[in-house]
């Protein structure tokens, strides 16, 4: 048997213990900080904030909206939120991310000098039904909602 055998069959009976000191931990990244720049939560949050909005979005605007809506879902992004604002990887995956959710119908780009972005109505029953899942995705996609609707209420206050 070699080492990581040895280690899963104590693991297996209980009689592995592991001890750790926590002074000796290196500090991760914070969850929240790392999580805002997949492409899936970003798309949603955009969809999100695209379907609550009363006026057009541009598209140049996308990112810095996403952001305060996320600040609010995640209060640790508000330390960093205005450097994270000129983040040229957040804007980068918020392209992705629009794009994403054009290719598959959720929003149209407007082809006008500001690119305004609007949901379509695949969009608008695709946030609806994933909001009334009882699942994890459905309690995530309500509180992003809730989340894009305070800061478009509130405005860009939080950056």
């Amino acid at each position: 048997m070699n080492h990581l055998e040895d280690m899963e069959r104590m693991a297996s009976d209980g009689s592995l213990r592991l001890r750790v000191n926590p002074d000796r931990l290196k500090r991760g990244p914070i969850p929240a900080r790392d999580s805002i720049f997949q492409v899936p939560l970003l798309g949603l949050t955009i969809l999100s904030l695209v379907r609550n909005s009363q006026d057009p979005i541009a598209t140049v605007e996308l990112t810095r909206w996403t952001l305060a809506a996320l600040a609010r879902q995640y209060p640790t992004i508000r330390i960093s939120g205005k450097r994270m604002a000129w983040s040229v990887t957040l804007r980068k995956h918020c392209a992705e991310a629009i794009l994403f959710l054009e290719r598959i119908g959720l929003v149209e780009v407007q082809e006008s000098p500001t690119r305004n972005i609007k949901t379509t109505k695949e969009g608008v029953a695709f946030l609806r039904n994933l909001r009334n899942r009882g699942e994890e995705s459905g309690f995530l996609a309500r509180s992003l909602d809730h989340s894009a609707s305070a800061a478009l209420q509130g405005g860009l206050d939080l950056l």
